[in-house]
């Protein structure tokens, strides 16, 4: 798996909305859907214990940048 930092936000969101590292690591190394976003973003989605988990990133040279992370409705 590629290096990763989160951002201030996804930190934030991750503890507010009670996601572990282990299910952000899962969705980034073996995405069930990757779909492309506005610029140079991607959403990444996994589907984990029946909810649909999407981690908003964008790829650089150093790795990836986590911007937000989520479950959807």
């Amino acid at each position: 798996m590629k290096r990763y930092r989160l951002t201030d936000h996804a930190k934030k969101r991750m503890k507010e909305r009670g996601i572990s590292v282990r299910y952000l690591e899962s969705t980034l190394s073996h995405p069930d859907i990757v779909q492309p976003s506005f610029g140079n973003r991607k959403i990444l989605v996994k589907f984990v214990r029946n909810k649909r988990l999407e981690v908003v990133a964008v790829e650089e040279d150093k790795g990836i940048i986590i911007l937000t992370i989520y479950y959807a409705h």
